[in-house]
């Protein structure tokens, strides 16, 4: 039984290891070794009961074409010089006539997660429209498209994609990163969306189109959130056309700074900024990033940028049982805020809150039970925000990491259509575990 639970134990701790590397090649080295740390990590989560999932994997072996979906059909969109393609599963027109081109007033875009599935993430979109309007929820429209971009991996989607079709190394498109197929292309992950948005805005195929929201969740959140950040919207203000971004529970955001959560709130599981020289690489922060993502200058400036997002209409949809350690567990995001997608999110929402000057930003953030401290080196750019934040939490009671489950919730579907202020939801923590977070107690991390 013993060689039977060590077998397993360090299966799993390779698994930790191989999503890790799948999502960038890590620059983090535990305090302690690195190895055993793992192999630890893994017998405590067995010990616990916890299953690890590889959400963030990307060695899934894609089979056979694409799946079909009822109520949706293949389109293939052209989004590169060369006529590279991005495929998009896209409302029938022909089974909804409500959603033909001259006919809808908003489009829904749903980025699908590492498992690369966005036939399932068309349903979510889908569904969540159709309760939307059965019970009448603000923004709510018949006439709104429900489009999945489908990301192929070059490896694994071989059988998948046509010669034009853009696919793309270690799931690059999550971040915005470039194809490595078709061979030679200069279109990236954000390039594409680019390439979406700006057909939606062409008024003489979509004729009253006024809104768009990009709508993710897990990997498709982490694109939603760079996305929100880093991307132009020009072309669909001159076309009077606005864009929410919904990003739901991703395993990371990206910040502006050197900042992160101090280390004394929460468990860093022995991962320090020294140990992770590469903790503010991009895709956690902006060094580097012009290597990783083409289209952005070679020197930005956070600031800038930072300004832009908090002017934009932001939602971040969180699970406030979304707390496996699972996910990306390499250091980088660890430093984040701990194993957990809730916790890192909702130190995130501080710390944007206190990037943009929020007034009590602490003190209200402390006594609704959200975890987290930072620096009080950490610079305010309220002169260029104004002191205020457009972004929005909502908080899904109850929910785990699951799409399904966050965007058929009324919050997850007024996160998506309703217009101006949410409701925020919770609680933050289940009640026993914001008093043991109180108590400087981490719940949720597995015994050291």
């Amino acid at each position: 039984m013993q060689i039977i639970s060590s077998i397993i134990a360090l299966a799993l701790a390779s698994t930790f290891a191989t999503s890790v590397g799948a999502q960038s090649t890590s620059t983090c080295s535990n305090v302690t070794s690195t190895t055993t740390s793992s192999a630890a990590r893994s017998s405590n989560l067995l010990a616990r009961g916890f299953g690890y999932r590889r959400e963030e994997d990307d060695t899934m072996m894609d089979s056979g074409p694409l799946p079909k979906v009822k109520g949706a059909y293949l389109r293939n969109l052209t989004v590169g010089a060369a006529g590279e393609q991005l495929v998009t599963y896209w409302s029938d027109a022909k089974v909804s006539p409500a959603t033909s081109d001259a006919s809808v007033v908003q489009a829904v875009i749903m980025f699908h997660g590492r498992f690369r599935d966005g036939n399932l993430y068309w349903d979510i979109g889908r569904n969540a429209t159709v309760l939307a309007n059965k019970k009448g929820t603000p923004g709510a429209s018949n006439n709104t498209v429900v489009i999945a971009p489908q990301f192929f991996s070059k490896k694994y989607s071989v059988a998948r994609y046509t010669a034009k079709q853009i696919a793309f190394s270690g799931n690059a498109w999550e971040y915005g990163g470039k194809a490595s197929f078709p061979s030679g292309t200069n279109v990236t992950g954000f390039s594409a969306i680019d390439s979406l948005i700006s057909q939606l805005s062409d008024k003489t195929k979509f004729k009253a189109l006024k809104r768009i929201i990009l709508v993710g969740h897990g990997g498709g959140g982490q694109v939603v959130s760079r996305y929100a950040v880093l991307s132009d919207d020009s072309t669909a203000k001159a076309a009077q056309i606005s864009l929410r971004y919904v990003i739901g529970d991703p395993s990371s955001n990206l910040y502006y700074t050197n900042d992160r959560p101090l280390r004394s709130s929460f468990d860093a599981q022995n991962y320090n900024m020294k140990s992770c020289s590469g903790y503010n690489n991009y895709r956690y922060g902006f060094t580097d990033i012009n290597s990783q993502v083409p289209t952005v200058p070679s020197n930005p400036d956070p600031k800038t940028y930072f300004k832009t997002f908090a002017a934009r209409d932001v939602v971040f949809v969180v699970g406030n049982n979304d707390t496996l350690p699972n996910g990306d567990q390499g250091g980088e995001a660890i430093l984040m805020g701990g194993q957990s997608r809730r916790d890192r999110n909702y130190m995130y929402w501080r710390y944007i809150n206190l990037l943009a000057g929020v007034p009590n930003t602490n003190s209200d953030l402390d006594n609704a039970g959200y975890p987290g401290k930072f620096s009080s080196t950490l610079p305010s750019w309220g002169a260029s925000t104004g002191n205020t934040l457009k972004a929005q939490l909502t908080i899904i009671d109850g929910a785990k990491h699951d799409a399904e489950l966050a965007y058929k919730s009324d919050l997850g579907i007024a996160a998506i259509f309703t217009r101006g202020t949410l409701q925020r939801g919770g609680p933050v923590l289940p009640t026993k575990r914001r008093r043991a977070f109180r108590r400087g107690v981490h719940p949720e991390s597995p015994p050291a």
